[in-house]
């Protein structure tokens, strides 16, 4: 039973929580506020201290490393949606991950002797399950309102990890910029306006210099992502050119019939953003 949970936050459970589940979810709903004392230092080492290999006595089932990898980052990715991306406590969040990160080397050793001398919280499943979730958050299912706010903050969540060098998400940033600006559907366009161009505005709000980059670089140029509505080249990836089409794209939507008025907010800051960004102004 959480005594407190000041920010409301929900486990989601699937299932009947398990007690790693358990103990992570009341972690965070004490580390996660604002107000909270605890540094994200003292919570990495939290749950560093859920590792099954500092926990004798488990039974056999709650001795595997991985699966204990697995249920640890599932659960920190259904929490992550429900932080406002621009608020203090996915701030908080950020951090957590980047401690769990900067932790020393974690040896595991008997039956998973193939992990040796890996650093697990730097890499065993956290990219798998964040793709995961960044892919399973739904467009149309009700309410719509509460997914947009969740994909809204999952893309926020890789922006902000892209800025704080966690991980790269040249793929995800690129996804999600041409499902909003690259693909127009004439049955029901408003949720794909209101629910996409929100999201991808984030990318060029928050991290403008690192999607520049791409397109000067040409990334992900093996990746085919698309919309009918890119007619120009190079037909795939980042390119100068696309950047271009995309700056037209959110001033066309700013002013689309079907746009509410928090969309045409973030194509205006999108689009401050890229007029920035391009100019050499920061």
């Amino acid at each position: 039973m959480i005594a407190s949970n000041p920010l409301n936050l929900d486990r989601e459970d699937p299932h009947e929580p398990s007690n790693v589940e358990h103990a992570v979810f009341t972690l965070l709903v004490t580390y996660l506020p604002e107000t909270s004392s605890i540094t994200p230092s003292q919570a990495a080492e939290q749950a560093n201290a859920l590792f099954p290999s500092r926990r004798p006595g488990l039974k056999e089932e709650e001795q595997s490393t991985v699966h204990f990898l697995f249920e640890f980052w599932e659960l920190m990715f259904r929490v992550a949606p429900q932080l406002d991306y621009q608020h203090e406590p996915m701030q908080r969040f950020v951090a957590l991950v980047k401690a769990l990160k900067n932790l020393p080397r974690t040896i595991i050793t008997r039956d998973e002797s193939i992990y040796d001398s890996f650093s697990v919280w730097r890499g065993l499943y956290f990219g798998p399950m964040l793709h995961e979730r960044w892919n399973q958050i739904p467009e149309n299912k009700p309410p719509e309102d509460l997914y947009a706010f969740r994909w809204r903050n999952m893309n926020g969540l890789l922006a902000h990890f892209t800025n704080h060098n966690i991980c790269t998400n040249d793929f995800h940033a690129l996804a999600c910029i041409t499902n909003a600006l690259e693909i127009f559907r004439r049955k029901k366009p408003t949720t794909p306006i209101n629910h996409r161009v929100p999201a991808a505005a984030i990318w060029f709000v928050l991290c403008p210099s690192v999607i520049y980059l791409a397109c000067q670089r040409q990334e992900c140029s093996d990746r085919e992502l698309s919309g009918k509505l890119w007619k120009g080249e190079p037909q795939q990836g980042y390119s100068i050119a696309r950047w271009n089409f995309w700056r037209r794209r959110f001033a066309e939507l700013e002013c689309h019939s079907d746009a509410t008025e928090e969309t045409g907010e973030a194509c205006r800051a999108a689009m401050k953003a890229m007029d920035s960004c391009a100019s050499g102004v920061e």
